[in-house]
């Protein structure tokens, strides 16, 4: 082997090097690219829909990991693009969010992998080796270039199709409503839906999501509005405000893999906006966990925690930290506390559900009663929303910084 093979068999190495490092903390660089993405280039969509925001991730992360590869292996890999960055291009012409809102994310998630990329290549010593950088630049460059006309192809297709389509035209009419905006007596006609009514929102996610809907059986009128592939906006609307009764049968169980989000029953064209935002807010908790039903009024005061995370951890902190200094870090005396006040605080019902005795569980909240300082009764209403809160903000979804996802090495710090 000559001395040219030998350099750019080094330089293989070297590169594969960069990738492997990268790739060894793929999750937290997953997390600073979108974290950037968001403070660089905010939109509203997010907000208004979470799985909108849930396709940006995932978006971020495939993306990622197809740029790994193809610095990995050069010029000669091919693939196509991934379906979570189509998928997304086509959600965000559903949503309404300007193709060059689009593709100014790339740019920046671009720009963000670049820094990464050239920290862990002064990592590995490699900074200097102009082989290796021209590589993963040049490589990022037509890469950028790739999925730009790719993500802007299906996104025009999104919108030329959205042209001709009744239902788009009806989706972006109920979206001028949303946003308080008028329309004409025939554009309401054509929705077929009373406003001076009581109404209560649903929003219905997941592959079945119409057809889960459909199968609701109640005797109002429904306004169902596809707002993407999984997800469907609904209201259900009659001259009588539904019971409590009426409210614990709307559901979709019949429906595998639909979760169904519920605001509360309200009236008027205001009580149609509002209780479609909190069906939204009950949304933020049930694409970030296992519940497949969940109502605002279950959630109603976890949501100004749940908007503002750093406010909601302090006061998880504030009554739960005592319980940190135990050997498992707490994790047995909150499932413990949790058991007790979900059973309305009987002993014998929260024994069975723990598989423990009366005396084994009597002795536990003796315990957590002196690690906390207080009787259990004193702050039962702020034990059970800072219980609530520790589930919610502990999942993964729930962390939107990440600084410095490289900070562990310590050539990085």
């Amino acid at each position: 082997m000559n001395g040219t093979a030998n350099g750019r068999a080094r330089s293989i190495e070297s590169v594969r090097a960069v990738v492997g490092g990268l790739r060894a903390h793929r999750d937290e660089i997953a997390q600073a690219i979108y974290a950037r993405i968001q403070e660089a280039v905010p939109d509203t969509a997010g907000g208004r829909d979470p799985t909108y925001d849930a396709g940006v991730r995932a978006a971020v992360t495939a993306v990622l990991d197809y740029c790994l590869a193809a610095i990995e292996y050069g010029p000669a890999w091919s693939a196509p693009i991934p379906v979570e960055a189509t998928a997304q291009a086509r959600r965000a012409a559903r949503a309404g969010v300007s193709v060059g809102t689009v593709l100014r994310r790339y740019f920046v998630g671009y720009r963000r992998l670049g820094e990464l990329a050239a920290e862990e290549t002064a990592r590995l010593s490699l900074a200097s080796n102009e082989a290796v950088l021209h590589h993963i630049r040049s490589t990022q460059d037509a890469l950028l270039e790739h999925l730009n006309a790719a993500v802007e192809h299906e996104y025009d297709q999104e919108r030329e199709r959205m042209v001709c389509s009744p239902e788009q035209r009806r989706v972006e009419l109920v979206c001028r409503l949303l946003d308080g905006e008028t329309a004409s007596r025939s554009e309401l006609a054509d929705l077929g839906y009373r406003f001076d009514a009581w109404h209560v929102g649903l929003i219905a996610t997941g592959s079945r999501a119409r057809a889960a809907l459909e199968n609701l059986k109640a005797d109002r009128q429904l306004l169902p509005v596809p707002h993407s592939e999984e997800t469907v906006w609904a209201w259900l609307g009659g001259r009588r405000r539904l019971t409590q009764a009426d409210m614990g049968c709307i559901h979709v169980d019949r429906e595998p893999g639909v979760s169904l989000a519920i605001g509360e029953p309200a009236t008027g064209i205001e009580g149609w906006r509002q209780t479609h935002q909190q069906a939204q807010q009950a949304l933020q908790v049930a694409v970030t966990g296992p519940q497949t039903r969940i109502r605002y009024a279950d959630i109603a005061l976890l949501t100004p925690w749940l908007e503002a995370p750093d406010r909601g951890r302090a006061l998880v902190e504030l009554y739960l930290s005592p319980l940190d200094n135990q050997k498992d870090g707490g994790a047995g005396a909150r499932q413990t506390l949790r058991a007790y006040l979900e059973t309305d605080r009987n002993v014998s019902s929260a024994a069975r559900r723990l598989g423990i005795n009366r005396r084994t569980l009597t002795n536990r909240l003796n315990n957590i009663e002196e690690s906390l300082g207080y009787k259990l009764d004193v702050r039962k209403s702020e034990l059970e929303v800072a219980l609530r809160l520790h589930d919610a903000l502990e999942r993964p979804e729930m962390h939107t910084t990440a600084p410095n996802p490289l900070s562990g090495l310590p050539t990085l710090a």
